[in-house]
């Protein structure tokens, strides 16, 4: 019974990873704020059909179609496109290794491979920590215009419960099959 809470715990707890993807990682504040939600269907990036009110709360998957869009039209967009499109690709690579481990946490966390999933986990904390350590240097978070969303500090707090949740479930899985004990029951 309790290998079946835990590994209930750490498929729910993947499951919010999938889910954060898409809760706001990024959120505009004061008046910039406001003046977006005057007007929030007003289109903010046409070419990705991203409006105000999308952009108020930029969650992981929004902030990737800004980067793919400004991979795509860095040499249309002004000032230094190189630049634009090594931003682009390092926030691609960040986004699509945390989307991988996703996929690659709940696989293991279905059929029960804990080392497997402990190794994915690490990357999606690698990747977010990276990924945020970006945001932050480029002095994107925080400033005047955007603070920190929920998703910022989500893959932290999963990953480390994960950890600690998958470590506990591979010992205990490892004293059943050595000592016969039945933790399924």
């Amino acid at each position: 019974m309790k290998m079946k809470i835990l590994r209930l715990v750490l498929i729910l707890l993947v499951v919010l990873g999938g889910v954060g993807l898409f809760l706001p990682y990024q959120s505009r504040s004061g008046e910039i704020r406001q003046n977006m939600l005057e007007d929030p269907d007003e289109i903010y990036i046409q070419e990705i059909d991203m409006t105000n009110e999308d952009a108020v709360d930029l969650s992981i998957f929004e902030n990737f179609k800004i980067f793919k869009y400004m991979y795509s039209f860095a040499d249309e967009m002004g000032g230094d496109a190189d630049w634009y499109k090594g931003e682009a690709i390092i926030n691609i690579v960040f986004d699509g290794a945390l989307v991988l481990s996703l996929i690659f946490m709940l696989i293991f966390a279905l059929s029960g491979k804990y080392i497997g999933l402990i190794v994915f986990d690490i990357i999606m904390i690698i990747s977010t920590r990276l990924m945020n350590a970006d945001l932050v240097s480029r002095g994107i978070l925080p400033d005047n215009d955007y603070s920190y969303g929920i998703s910022f500090y989500l893959y932290l707090i999963i990953g480390v419960a994960i950890f600690v949740i998958s470590i506990i479930s591979k010992v205990l899985s490892a004293k059943a099959n050595k000592g016969g004990v039945d933790y399924e029951s």
